[in-house]
């Protein structure tokens, strides 16, 4: 393996713990601030606004001064902000910092995107699938280091330690123009069409996860099946990002996005089974068509709007599905379980068109 490829690859894993680095740290934080969950929950909200506008920004602009420089930037957005999380003494001045926590760690995600699409001559779904899936890896990683209650400042170090890595990546893109100076040549069809997969891999996935443990703490089922679950995700997204790259992109995201929707299907019909707990592996497997999507997006825009491109498609994504998500599934009449089968179907559905479409 490439340094750069490996570059690429660390420097994603660790992105993901700090946007992830939040959640089992909740009943700290609560009791630390003197504060609400839900108050926290906004917070984390917060961070996918934040990451769906520093996606579009930091991606327009390494598009037009190149990818290392603003990769290092981004790391270093989010390593600082991260750090700062551990010393504030406020809530309020948590909403600034896990802004910029989503604002950096999309923007280095949206160029790693690319980084991948155009630097690797074979194998981009393969590598793509196992990227993504390392959000898995950096969910695991922060249970681990939440025992500590020193994530913030462990993660933090961590990525202000690695940002120099950035500039071990081949520079691929084209530059010396204006940001967003060639917003007019965006494909619109193309833009709509991929914003629709995006939202609808989002949706799918974001909720379930961050509402799994609730649920199976309502049903009394063994949070171990969520860790084998997290592990063998990685597993499932490598490998359809390697079929992807043997049958097609198109074809791969339409055969998993069947596969959501059957899961969906299972998954509430099992639901007082003692195979429920083996329909979260299902589920987690129908969610391989987001695998290689920032990857193969990045492949449909033209070099010099590739970052752009491929962030503005994941712009909408960010905040409805990460956002909001879990939102709009608590807000849903009915019970915690037929909410997320609806969501589930409904984005197995949505995702199935627009694979279709793009």
């Amino acid at each position: 393996m490439k340094l750069s490829t490996f570059s690429t690859l660390l420097l994603f894993l660790v992105s993901a713990i700090a946007i992830y680095s939040i959640v089992p740290l909740l009943p700290f934080l609560e009791a630390k601030f003197h504060t609400s969950l839900t108050t926290l929950a906004l917070v984390i909200s917060l961070g996918w606004v934040g990451g769906a506008i520093g996606g579009v920004i930091i991606g327009a602009l390494s598009d037009s001064y190149g990818r290392r420089l603003m990769l290092f930037i981004s790391i270093l957005i989010f390593g600082i902000s991260t750090l700062l999380s551990y010393f504030i003494t406020s809530v309020y001045l948590l909403f600034i910092t896990w802004f910029l926590v989503g604002f950096g760690v999309n923007g280095e995600n949206g160029i790693s995107y690319a980084i991948v699409a155009e630097t690797l001559k074979g194998g981009r779904g393969t590598i793509g699938g196992f990227m993504q899936g390392l959000y898995f890896a950096g969910y695991l990683l922060s249970l681990i280091l939440a025992l500590t209650r020193f994530s913030f400042l462990i993660v933090g170090i961590l990525a202000l330690v690695l940002s120099p890595l950035s500039f071990t990546m081949s520079e691929s893109s084209r530059k010396g123009f204006r940001p967003f100076s060639n917003l007019k040549e965006i494909n619109v069809r193309l833009a709509i069409v991929s914003s629709l997969l995006a939202i609808s891999a989002f949706l799918y996935t974001v909720p379930f996860v961050s509402l799994l443990p609730t649920l199976f703490e309502e049903l009394h089922v063994s949070y171990s099946i969520l860790i084998i679950a997290s592990l063998i995700g990685i597993i499932f997204y490598t490998l359809s990002g390697y079929i992807s790259d043997i049958i097609g992109r198109k074809r791969t995201s339409i055969i998993f996005s069947i596969i959501a929707i059957l899961a969906g299907v299972i998954f509430y019909s099992l639901l007082h089974s003692i195979l429920f707990p083996f329909t979260v592996f299902l589920v987690f497997l129908g969610s391989s068509f987001f695998s290689y999507l920032g990857v193969w997006i990045s492949e449909l825009y033209p070099p010099k709007l590739r970052a752009t491109g491929n962030n503005l498609s994941f712009l909408l994504g960010r905040i409805i599905g990460g956002g909001f998500g879990v939102a709009l599934v608590t807000l849903l009449p009915f019970t915690l379980s037929s909410n997320l089968a609806i969501i589930l179907i409904s984005c197995g559905l949505i995702a199935l068109i627009s694979s279709i479409l793009l």
